[in-house]
């Protein structure tokens, strides 16, 4: 994958000592492809081949000057986008001159050697299990928080040809769906 930035896209400050990359890959909104979306963020986020567990991870991120890494799935109306936000210490700041290739290397590590499970055709299964059971009790929670139930309850109110209802939370069912296998292809 290349990435190309023009002068347009750098903001140039010498009053932050912070460096904030931000990728943003859109798609068309669909509510299975958002489903898998949301697992697969959570997944990405958590570890990968070379760092297989959150401490080795966090440990990582605390080497780099606690570098900051986020992966999310941000739905605006009949879009989704997946977002990639990466924040790290401006070099000058710090003596390490490899800082930035450092970073670029662990991030290029977290989102493209995710940890797999031994026969390398899906996600480790613990890691996924995991994930997969923490967004079902997010979604089986979901009625016992008050302002989300009155969302609930506004969308499912609404007509459903208004572009808003697309908002819609996504479905329990969905995410019991969701194979290892199919979201490592999704990937």
């Amino acid at each position: 994958m290349k990435f190309e930035l023009s002068k347009n896209d750098l903001i140039k400050s010498t009053k932050f000592k912070h460096i904030s990359i931000l990728i943003s890959f859109v798609f068309e909104r669909d509510f299975t492809k958002n489903g898998y979306m949301e697992l697969l963020t959570s997944i990405l986020s958590d570890s990968c081949e070379k760092y297989n567990t959150k401490m080795a991870l966090y440990k990582k991120m605390y080497e780099l000057y606690n570098v900051n890494l986020f992966i999310y799935n941000a739905n605006n109306f009949n879009t989704s986008s997946l977002i990639v936000n990466l924040e790290f210490l401006n070099p000058k700041y710090v003596n390490n001159d490899n800082l930035i290739d450092e970073v670029f290397s662990f991030f290029k590590e977290v989102l493209f050697n995710p940890l797999l499970n031994e026969e390398k055709n899906g996600f480790d299964e613990k890691v996924f299990d995991e994930h997969k059971e923490t967004w079902l009790s997010i979604q089986r929670n979901i009625y016992n928080k008050k302002h989300s139930y009155a969302f609930i309850k506004l969308i499912n109110n609404m007509k459903r040809e208004d572009e808003l209802t697309l908002i819609n939370p996504l479905d329990e069912n969905l995410y019991k769906s969701i194979k290892n296998e199919d979201l490592y292809t999704f990937y």
